[in-house]
């Protein structure tokens, strides 16, 4: 599952935490001023921050420039939810800017843009001729027979087809299939990436294709 994490704490951050895994996110939150380093987490696929008042914009966007430095959170997603005026959103430099209460369906659609924005696949059902992958249901289909994937390589293929035609390193896939874990290590990709390859067959295997010396990036 997709994982989202949420600056915020008391109950919006809860009620948050619910809708988001409602729209399919696996949501991790993240106290106000504390590091989600962790040698075993693996980054995120969406940052939702939630702004309290309109005093805290100010370290929102030092938060947000944190977040746009680190090589690996670069090009995730970022949306803020504030209690505020039109005037301060402008002032909020992330993809995008929701008011406070959050409703559900709005969520979804700034989520949604949010995405788009960063060149990532957001309809639910990716069809590639005899090849469907259902991220509602987490599902991979071949010939329309259910594929028998561990959860790893759904989690790799997932994240591959989702953001088409974008070169992953191996160290960048290493960082976020499994975070900084150091038991794993470039040979774990290539392990995966064959496996993966082998169980799509000859057909839908070459979609993953090998940038030499770099790593994989997923041909539509």
């Amino acid at each position: 599952m997709r994982e989202a994490w949420i600056y915020g704490d008391g109950s919006p951050g809860l009620e948050a935490a619910s809708m988001l895994a409602e729209l399919g996110f696996s949501p991790r939150r993240i106290s106000s001023g504390s590091s989600p380093a962790d040698p075993h987490a693996a980054y995120p696929e969406l940052v939702l921050i939630l702004v309290a008042d309109t005093l805290a914009c100010g370290p929102v966007n030092a938060l947000l420039r944190d977040l746009r430095a680190d090589p690996e959170l670069c090009d995730v997603p970022l949306v803020v939810a504030i209690d505020s005026t039109a005037e301060v959103a402008a002032s909020i430099q992330c993809d995008e800017v929701i008011l406070q209460p959050i409703r559900i369906e709005e969520l979804g659609v700034r989520i949604a843009r949010a995405r788009s924005r960063h060149g990532i696949v957001t309809a639910e059902l990716i069809p590639l001729g005899s090849l469907e992958i259902d991220l509602a249901a987490y599902e991979v289909r071949l010939h329309g027979e259910p594929l028998e994937l561990t959860h790893m390589e759904y989690r790799l293929l997932e994240l591959l087809a989702t953001h088409p035609r974008r070169v992953y390193s191996r160290e960048r896939l290493l960082s976020r299939m499994w975070g900084h874990d150091h038991a794993a290590g470039a040979r774990t990709v290539d392990g995966h990436v064959g496996r993966l390859r082998a169980k799509l067959g000859p057909e839908h295997g070459r979609r993953i294709c090998t940038v030499r010396n770099v790593g994989y990036r997923f041909e539509v």
